[in-house]
């Protein structure tokens, strides 16, 4: 049984990592189209998670949406636009959000293993017990690796925050279901949970992201 469950959450992943790649990269319309559909399931998720946890302010979810999806969104246009100061619905290049997110898979995934190898101390036990230091730092190593592959020793920084922050993205949503007393978000994905488990690492971390990018990567 555990074992037919890792295939069928890798498969999944698999799947669901292409599908993301490819309608962000494909052309503006796939990109602007796959983002907007997930925001929504976002916020549809959001709002059977106020419903169970009233205490919730009902605003900060759609506030915290908003904010990555106008990140994600705006990301493939910057470099285009630092490097002639105007726009076109030419200039759009999907490969900034794909090397973005890339930086979060990293994290979930080495932090995940990490964890499991190394982890000793509990890194927020009342929030999500599962989670360690060890991994967390290995998550943030692993993600600062990815980024100077992507953009050379000046990546390595970036990607250190946005492991950090993507594990506090995820800590924040971990917090919420907590308080909605549920243990996905969602069913969109076997194995994986909603919209919102896939994207938590996008919450702090997109935003603060798409500004340094904009500033120390797509001037140079």
């Amino acid at each position: 049984m555990m074992q037919n469950e890792w295939w069928v959450r890798s498969l999944t992943g698999v799947l669901f990592v292409g599908a993301v790649v490819g309608a962000t990269t494909w052309s503006i319309w796939s990109h602007v189209l796959l983002w907007t559909g997930l925001a929504s399931m976002a916020c549809k998720e959001g709002q059977t998670l106020l419903r169970a946890a009233p205490q919730l302010r009902p605003w900060t979810m759609y506030v915290a949406v908003l904010v990555v999806y106008t990140a994600v969104l705006t990301l493939p246009w910057m470099g285009g636009f630092w490097a002639t100061e105007a726009l076109t619905v030419h200039d759009h290049d999907g490969w900034p959000v794909v090397q973005f997110a890339t930086l979060i898979w990293a994290n979930d995934t080495m932090a995940f293993v990490g964890g499991k190898m190394l982890g000793r101390h509990k890194l927020a036990p009342t929030i999500s017990p599962g989670k360690t230091w060890e991994g967390a730092v290995v998550g943030a190593l692993a993600a600062g690796l990815a980024a100077a592959m992507w953009w050379g020793p000046m990546g390595l920084g970036l990607g250190l925050l946005a492991g950090a922050l993507s594990t506090c993205g995820d800590l924040m949503e971990s917090r919420v279901k907590r308080l909605a007393k549920v243990k996905d978000s969602g069913a969109l994905l076997p194995g994986h949970g909603g919209v919102l488990d896939r994207f938590d690492g996008f919450l702090f971390a997109a935003p603060v992201h798409a500004l340094l990018w904009c500033i120390f990567v797509a001037q140079t």
